[in-house]
């Protein structure tokens, strides 16, 4: 919205998360491009790479979360950061029993934060 002139609200802010979060877990920006104009244009009109493509082993269910964060427009996107913290608090919770039962240890599994560890190393090196 902001990029074309538009005004913005609440939900502009949730995409910008969205992006945080692409970034986060694919460890590269949702939308590639070789210049700054060239980068307005794909994030205007182009879209992303499936994030279950850019980092394979990721839950689909994180892939429908960031992907309705970075939805174009403005009214397909959560309405608001409550319901998205609530579905990220539910993938987490079942990615935390799916990690606690295949350990089989009894002990809390790490939850979401398991496959930030997990690809911390290789998202560094490609940011940098």
């Amino acid at each position: 919205e902001q990029a074309c002139g538009e005004a913005v609200d609440h939900r502009t802010d949730i995409w910008s998360l969205g992006v945080v979060l692409y970034e986060m877990f694919a460890g590269r920006h949702p939308f590639r491009a070789d210049n700054d104009r060239a980068m307005l244009t794909a994030i205007v009109t182009g879209s992303c790479e499936p994030l279950t493509q850019a980092r394979p082993g990721l839950p689909l269910e994180l892939e429908r979360i960031v992907g309705l964060c970075l939805e174009k427009q403005p009214g397909k996107r959560y309405q608001q950061a409550a319901d998205l913290k609530a579905d990220l608090d539910r993938l987490n919770k079942a990615v935390a029993h799916r990690t606690l039962t295949s350990a089989g240890n009894g002990l809390p599994g790490p939850g979401l934060a398991f496959y930030l560890k997990k690809y911390r190393k290789q998202s560094i090196i490609q940011l940098l």
